[in-house]
C-alpha cells in the first residue's frame, strides 16, 4: 500500500476560518439564523441537534427507504435523545443555514467529544441530504447507550469555495513544507500528512448502560485502562491516546483522516495485500484546532481481530495554513489534556 504523495481526499479551494466565515456571514453572503457566541470556534462552527431518527437495524444504511424509524426525536431545546448501543442514528441540523451553492460548499465532522463516545459517521460521509434536510448519520458502536439533548452542539462544519475563489486556508500539500509544520507542530510527518503514532495504553469502555452528554464523568469510571499488547477483537470500542503532543500554530488547522489516503493495484493483478490493513477508522472526529495543545485522540475499529502493540495504527492529518491568526483560539477542555473525559 502506498500513500498518496500529492493526492489530498478534500478538493476545492481550501477551507474558510471561522473569523472569514463570520465576515461572509456580516455581508450576507451565508445566512445563519440565532447564530450563538459559543458555536464561533477557531476555525469553524458548531451545529446543533434537530429533529433525530433511531433505527434498530444498521440496514438502513444501504435501503433508507424501506426501513421506518423506531423513535423520532423533535429536537426541542433539552429534550434528552436516547441512541441505543447497536443502532442507527439520523440526526438533522437545528441550524438554518443558506448560500448560493454555486460559491460555496459546506461539510461537516463531529465535535472531538461526541467522536470520543464511539459515534461513527455513516460511510465516512459526514454531511448527508435526507428530503431537502441536512442531517449527519451515526453509528453508536459504544457498548452504552448514549444521551444526546436537543439543541446541544454535536458537530461543526467547514466552508470551502465552489466557484474557484481561494479561501484563506490553504491545504499544503508539498511535503517538505509539511515536514516544517510538522517540526513547529513537534510532531512528524509522512509526504503531505501530519503523522501521530499510538501512545503505550488503550482504554476500553465499561459496560455502564449509558453515558449522558451532560454528566462528567471519570476516567476510571468510563474505562478500562490496558497497556499493550492488548488483544483487540474486530470493532472493540477503545480510545488511543497519540504518543506525540502537538502544539498547533495560530495560523494552523489540521484535518485528521478516518482512514489512510491509499493506492493499490488493479484487480486484474489482484489485490494489493496490504491493502487488507486490520484499522478502518482511526478517528471519528476529525479537526484539531488553531492553538491546540495536548495529545490526539484515535478510536481504531479493526475490520480483523489483532494485538495491539504488534500492529498499531497511524493517524494522518491535513495540514491547512491560514493567511492570518486566528482570532480566538483554542482554549477548551482538552487544552494540554492528560486524560480522556466525556465533554
Amino acid at each position: 500500500m502506498s500513500i498518496l504523495d500529492n493526492l489530498h481526499p478534500f478538493f476545492g479551494n481550501g477551507v474558510f476560518s471561522s473569523d472569514a466565515v463570520m465576515k461572509l456571514i456580516e455581508n450576507g453572503e451565508i445566512v445563519w439564523d440565532d447564530l450563538e457566541e459559543e458555536q464561533i470556534q477557531p476555525n469553524t462552527l458548531d451545529v446543533r441537534i434537530g429533529k433525530t431518527k433511531i433505527y434498530s437495524c444498521r440496514s438502513h444504511a444501504s435501503n433508507p427507504d424501506d426501513i421506518k424509524p423506531d423513535v423520532v426525536y423533535s429536537g426541542e431545546k433539552d429534550e434528552p435523545i436516547v441512541i441505543p448501543s447497536s443502532s442507527y442514528a439520523e440526526i438533522e441540523i437545528h441550524d438554518k443555514i443558506r448560500f448560493d451553492p454555486k460559491k460555496y460548499m459546506m461539510d461537516m465532522e463531529l465535535r472531538s467529544g461526541r467522536g470520543r463516545l464511539q459515534l461513527l459517521p455513516k460511510d465516512n460521509i459526514t454531511l448527508l441530504d435526507v428530503n431537502g434536510k441536512r442531517c449527519m448519520g451515526v453509528f453508536n458502536l459504544n457498548p452504552n447507550d448514549i444521551i444526546l439533548y436537543g439543541q446541544d452542539r454535536f458537530a461543526q462544519v467547514f466552508f470551502n469555495s465552489s466557484n474557484g475563489t481561494p479561501a484563506d486556508g490553504e491545504i499544503i500539500s508539498d511535503p517538505e513544507e509539511v515536514r516544517d509544520i510538522a517540526k513547529a507542530c513537534g510532531v512528524e510527518s509522512l509526504g503531505p500528512y501530519l503523522k501521530f503514532n499510538s501512545g503505550d495504553r488503550v482504554l476500553k469502555y465499561r459496560n455502564i448502560g449509558q453515558i449522558d452528554t451532560r454528566v462528567k464523568y471519570g476516567q476510571k469510571e468510563l474505562f478500562e485502562e490496558h497497556f499493550l499488547p492488548h488483544r483487540m477483537r474486530p470493532f472493540d470500542p477503545v480510545l488511543i491516546q497519540s504518543k506525540e503532543t502537538i502544539s498547533v500554530p495560530n495560523d494552523v488547522g489540521v484535518r485528521l483522516l478516518r482512514r489512510h489516503p491509499s493506492a493499490q493495484r488493479s484487480y486484474f493483478v489482484g489485490p494489493d495485500s496490504e491493502f487488507f490493513e486490520p484499522f478502518r477508522f482511526i478517528v471519528n472526529s476529525g479537526w484539531v484546532d488553531s492553538g491546540y495543545e495536548g495529545k490526539v485522540t484515535m478510536q481504531p475499529f479493526a475490520s480483523l481481530e489483532c494485538v495491539l502493540g504488534e500492529v498499531n495504527p497511524t493517524c494522518l492529518g491535513i495540514v491547512y495554513r491560514y493567511k492570518d491568526k486566528v482570532s480566538k483560539p483554542y482554549a477548551g477542555h482538552y487544552q494540554k489534556q492528560t486524560k480522556v473525559l466525556n465533554s
